[in-house]
């Protein structure tokens, strides 16, 4: 997914028509989020057993609601066995929360945009000083999320792998 986004970035920025800017910058966008859900997408079903059932826009609240409940839960059931130190349980713990809130709202505010490219034509993709603009989103910053979530989906694969799940 990457490449392809990073390529279609590529190709729109260095065209000239206003049109073919709009449509191949609109795909640069999509291919960014659907980037960043990859990152997540190919850990989940490491993660949580019924991720697949859920959609795109509920996915944050899933993350929020259901994994991270599993994950402290199981963080308890170590601490209770001592099998973690209170410094452990609580290093751990604070690295499970931020990245679930992290990956929230990577996928938000992926998703927003991601939104806005497929849904609002009204919006055009265009080249300011060399930057692809939507509705006031540079590429850039969708283009940072995508790493921004590569990293919290590693920080969170890591820390369940400690926890044994």
């Amino acid at each position: 997914m990457l490449d392809v986004a990073l390529h279609l970035k590529d190709y729109a920025s260095g065209l000239d028509a206003a049109a073919k800017i709009d449509t191949f910058g609109r795909s640069a966008f999509n291919r960014f989020y659907y980037a960043c859900y990859w990152e997540l997408r190919t850990t989940l079903p490491n993660i949580h057993k019924n991720w697949l059932k859920i959609g795109h826009k509920a996915l944050p609240d899933y993350l929020k609601s259901s994994v991270k409940k599993e994950s402290i839960e199981q963080l308890e059931h170590l601490r209770k066995k001592s099998l973690v130190t209170a410094k452990e349980y609580g290093r751990l713990r604070g690295r499970i929360e931020h990245s679930i809130m992290e990956m929230a709202k990577l996928l938000t505010a992926g998703y927003a945009i991601r939104c806005i490219a497929d849904y609002s034509p009204e919006f055009k993709a265009e080249l300011v000083n060399g930057a692809l603009i939507l509705n006031n989103h540079k590429l850039s910053t969708i283009e940072t999320l995508h790493s921004e979530m590569r990293k919290h989906v590693g920080i969170l694969s890591e820390c369940r792998i400690i926890l044994g799940l």
